[in-house]
């Protein structure tokens, strides 16, 4: 996660950024590898609304906070309105020794990035190549991989723009927070939407890239141990990620999950 001095983007376009400067898709690998390395927009949208949902905050409160001429809110979504875009860059040389050191330095956050200006979001990045060739030394899918590290930057992003949406209650001076905080936050809240929608197959890469990072990028394992007692009960870890958050972000926890809203969600999404 970092900062940029670049003119802040409007609210409600968040742009999403795909880097490679291999030829992945036109590699024999990658026509094997089962579905598109790239998160679809749907996918990106879904992320965030299940973000939103296991940090405490209702689906409409991730709102622009913008005022229309009879003085209601827009109701416009502060979210990606386009899909993800590629970028190629300059190649870089990834052996085993580099890529255990860009995950050891930066843990997820080197496979990926969120990026804001002093206290507005940017942007998400993902950074193909990376994600590529760190898959294959992981020993796990790349389509797996790059859907953990999205949701680790989306998690940035909605836990940085707070409950009710863009300048309601954010996550105030939200640069200068700690990295271990916006971090603990991010990987917790990710660790909690693969948990409440049975994404056991993404929480293995969460425990594999634990293997390499340091320790700022796996205090996510004392949350899932205090959640322990009640891993079959999706409320309570609900209750205790959006507690965690609003002290952390300094906000207060207001929103109230009902558990009907529960089982709609979870239904749908299974």
């Amino acid at each position: 996660m970092s900062n940029a001095s670049h003119t802040p983007n409007p609210p409600c376009n968040l742009p999403l950024v795909a880097k490679y400067w291999d030829k992945i898709y036109e590699g024999s690998a990658m026509r094997r590898d089962p579905g598109p390395l790239v998160p679809d927009y749907t996918s990106v949208l879904l992320t965030i609304s299940k973000l939103a949902f296991v940090c405490g905050l209702g689906l409409s409160d991730v709102l622009e906070h913008k005022h229309s001429s009879t003085g209601n809110d827009s109701g416009m979504p502060y979210a990606p309105a386009e899909a993800f875009s590629m970028q190629q860059i300059a190649k870089e040389e990834l052996d085993q020794r580099a890529i255990e050191a860009g995950l050891k330095d930066s843990g997820v956050d080197w496979l990926g990035i969120y990026v804001h200006d002093s206290d507005r979001p940017l942007r998400i990045e993902l950074y193909l190549s990376r994600c590529w060739r760190t898959a294959k030394f992981l020993g796990v899918r790349a389509k797996d991989l790059v859907e953990a590290v999205l949701t680790h930057e989306a998690a940035h992003f909605v836990s940085h723009i707070g409950i009710g949406g863009y300048n309601h209650t954010q996550w105030e001076k939200f640069s200068d927070a700690t990295r271990e905080d916006k971090e603990d936050v991010a990987q917790i809240a990710c660790w909690a939407v693969f948990t409440v929608f049975e994404r056991p197959d993404l929480i293995k890469v969460m425990r594999t890239l634990a293997n390499h990072q340091s320790d700022i990028y796996n205090s996510w394992r004392d949350f899932e141990k205090a959640c322990s007692p009640f891993l079959d009960k999706p409320l309570d870890i609900i209750g205790k990620l959006t507690v965690k958050i609003a002290n952390v972000s300094g906000r207060k926890a207001q929103s109230v999950v009902l558990p009907e809203d529960l089982h709609n969600i979870l239904e749908y999404n299974s």
